[in-house]
């Protein structure tokens, strides 16, 4: 497609296919819905293809253009149709730093434009607010609060945890905060009780402010990411754009929802955006010969220049275009054509050797590919100054507070060439960045830009940049008094959170009991318990001389070694009494790590360090506490069904695994630490018909603890059963 004065391409890039081969592209992706426009490759070809509806047949073929093809070819195997992306379901989108100043630049109401752009931010934190304030009280919206505005900014973290539906873990802990707090939540915790789970919460908002306060990416309700296409039907006049929607679009504060614009202004950007020209104002217009045409941004074919190549020298083989309809902004904006094109052939130099003119010169054809490649090489490893003109440009641009005058255009355009350097063969060396400082008049360094800095010591306004005062004269303030918003929050609530938690002592505590009286002294009980503590007192110790701040290797490293040496904790049972029941014995040794044993250590370490040491306490002992508080939970949801067995009094089945009101499973295995209430620890009984039991009945051998009230005291199964003896207990 051609214009038809300039003879330059319209279509750039971009592709029509059928409705069959379509379908077979859905399928293939197994999506649920026919894509509007599929980005890929086709043998030499690459770019866009949309859906062509002019000839609604099940016939297969795709048709391609010369824009599209890097080389000539014909093999059949090059016949594949590989895909990259598709369009999809558009969603608000956040507006892009280098976009303030050009909206500044371009607007005829600055100050309408920074109101606008801080309203945004403030309602985005607002949002945000009002959203935590809903998680505190369901823990369902809580969960939904932490997995929409994930803070962390851990894609990778996230990505992985999605493919294997589990998260990476720490020690005792998931290793992200985000599902640190997951895990608790379902353990029962409530983020407003615990200092540990509330410290994390705030420690969230504070990351999801200081996110904000460096990228400055506000979120727009009312603009979205769309795929540029090209109008095939040429209903479409210069300036003029159609887009639908596949379903509702509607921005987060409900001021617009439809599935389609028609007849608004809207602006159109690409990104990277450095000139003025780069943004542009377009009218939206709805065309029913392209109502097939959804979530992608249709640009007319119509005038002498590509609407695409005037956004930042775009084209249509996958570029995605910014489109905002907010009429605050697109009203306030006005539209520039590009500047001249200053010559910049100084500055650069430019290979233009091919393939074909090294074998020319070579007779031997695998000596003109080594050639190419060690060329190739060299070509590769000289340094990229993309990213060192941006910034300068950026530094050159912010110290004149403008992005419009002859130098900074200058600069704009240099970047414009290197970002297609590698396709062009474009050299820009240190030589060449010298020679442009000293053509725009700059021979130094720039200073670095106040936005830029992490401190916020530079807050004292008013500020004369859009940057500087959207950060410093809106986002500091606002994203304090939304800090400030969660001490309300915690007032509102009516629970202070609390390093305490009664449900994670009862172990420790009913142990502790059992250990100090006169039969748990005879039988070593109490040699147990000061093991114990003075085996995790030496984990402590370990934790507070190993453990440095940070997420580095160092710290990683010595969690691992304290959590392995908390784990190789075992009881020295060969030391206890010979009149100590099998089922206490039993009971002591460590099965997995949600045994007795592990739990009662878990609920010890809690105890004797849960206030000054609550980061060593949770990441090594995390999983336990957390089985703790949920079998306490669930205990409590059911107040009046009968449990016998420690676990089943949490809310589980016997330990055994029958639910026959037991924990002595088919083996004779039986499971101690047993009783009626919440603890997960029995109490004893001192009944002197329970000391004196001496039935040697058939189950004589299992043991079990019988529930009381005092000092232990022991008695079989068959005694308890057959004559009820229980010390006044409910024997089992």
């Amino acid at each position: 497609m051609l214009s038809p004065r300039t003879k330059t391409v319209m279509n750039d890039g971009v592709g029509r296919m059928s409705l069959g081969l379509m379908k077979k592209v859905r399928d293939g992706l197994g999506l649920l819905d026919l894509p509007s426009a599929v980005q890929g490759r086709l043998g030499s070809a690459k770019g866009m293809w949309i859906v062509d509806m002019a000839r609604p047949t099940d016939e297969v073929w795709i048709e391609t253009y010369p824009s599209q093809e890097k080389w000539n070819w014909a093999d059949p195997a090059h016949r594949t149709f590989e895909v990259r992306a598709w369009s999809s379901q558009l969603r608000s989108a956040s507006i892009n730093l280098q976009l303030l100043p050009i909206l500044e630049d371009r607007s005829s109401n600055k100050e309408l434009l920074r109101e606008v752009i801080g309203e945004y931010l403030q309602q985005e934190l607002k949002r945000d607010l009002e959203s935590l304030k809903l998680g505190l009280k369901r823990p369902e919206y809580f969960r939904q609060w932490l997995f929409e505005r994930d803070a962390d900014g851990c894609a990778a973290a996230a990505a992985n945890a999605a493919a294997n539906d589990t998260p990476t873990w720490l020690a005792g802990l998931p290793d992200r905060d985000v599902d640190v707090m997951a895990f608790l939540l379902d353990g029962g915790f409530g983020p407003t009780q615990l200092d540990f789970f509330w410290d994390m919460v705030v420690k969230r908002q504070r990351q999801k402010g200081e996110k904000l306060r460096q990228k400055m990416h506000v979120p727009i309700g009312q603009s979205a990411y769309a795929f540029m296409v090209v109008d095939f039907c040429n209903v479409l006049k210069e300036d003029e754009v159609h887009i639908c929607f596949s379903s509702r679009f509607q921005d987060e504060v409900g001021e617009f929802s439809d599935t389609m614009l028609d007849g608004l202004d809207m602006l159109v950007v690409r990104t990277p955006a450095h000139l003025p020209s780069d943004l542009q104002r377009v009218r939206a217009v709805f065309k029913a010969e392209m109502r097939h045409l959804k979530d992608v941004i249709v640009f007319a074919a119509a005038g002498e220049v590509p609407l695409a190549h005037k956004l930042s020298g775009g084209d249509y083989d996958g570029d995605l275009a910014w489109v905002c309809c907010d009429q605050r902004l697109v009203r306030n904006f006005s539209s520039v054509p590009p500047p001249p094109e200053p010559d910049l052939s100084p500055f650069y130099s430019q290979g233009k050797a091919r393939f074909s003119d090294r074998q020319e010169g070579q007779h031997k054809i695998d000596k003109a590919v080594a050639a190419m490649v060690r060329e190739g090489f060299v070509f590769s490893l000289r340094k990229n100054h993309l990213p060192i003109l941006t910034d300068w440009k950026e530094r050159f641009a912010y110290k004149h507070n403008s992005i419009s005058g002859n130098e900074t255009v200058m600069l704009s355009y240099m970047l414009g060439k290197l970002v297609d350097q590698s396709k062009q063969g474009i050299i820009f060396t240190d030589k060449d960045f010298r020679r442009l400082r000293e053509a725009v008049g700059v021979r130094y360094q720039l200073p670095k830009q106040l936005y830029k800095h992490k401190s916020s010591r530079y807050g004292d306004g008013p500020h004369l940049h859009i940057i500087d005062h959207l950060r410093f004269d809106v986002a500091e303030r606002t994203i304090q008094a939304a800090l400030d918003g969660l001490k309300g929050i915690v007032d509102e609530i009516g629970t202070k959170p609390s390093a305490w938690d009664t449900d994670l002592m009862v172990l420790h505590n009913n142990f502790d009991q059992l250990a100090r009286s006169a039969e748990g002294r005879a039988a070593g009980l109490w040699e147990t318990y000061m093991q114990l503590r003075t085996d995790v007192e030496a984990c402590a110790s370990l934790w507070t001389t190993s453990i440095r701040t940070g997420d580095g290797t160092l710290f990683r490293s010595s969690v691992c070694a304290v959590f392995d040496q908390w784990r190789g904790i075992r009881p020295v049972v060969e030391k206890l009494t010979g009149s100590i029941p099998l089922a206490l014995v039993q009971g002591l040794l460590p099965r997995g790590e949600l045994s007795d044993w592990e739990l009662l250590k878990a609920s010890s370490t809690f105890m004797w360090h849960y206030r000054k040491m609550p980061r060593f306490v949770w990441r090594i002992a995390g999983v336990q506490l957390q089985h703790i508080k949920a079998m306490a939970v669930a205990q409590r949801m059911r107040p009046d069904e009968s449990r016998t067995s420690a676990t089943a009094a949490f809310g589980r089945r016997d330990d055994d695994g029958d639910d026959d009101g037991d924990d002595v499973d088919d083996d004779g295995q039986i499971f101690p630490f047993a009783d009626d209430d919440s603890t997960g620890m029995a109490e004893w009984s001192t009944s002197e018909a329970g000391r004196g039991c001496s039935d040697g009945g058939a189950d004589a051998e299992r043991l079990v603890l019988v529930r009381g009230g005092e000092p232990p005291s022991w008695c079989c199964r068959a005694c308890t059963t057959r004559c009820g003896r229980t010390g006044g207990g409910s024997g089992r």
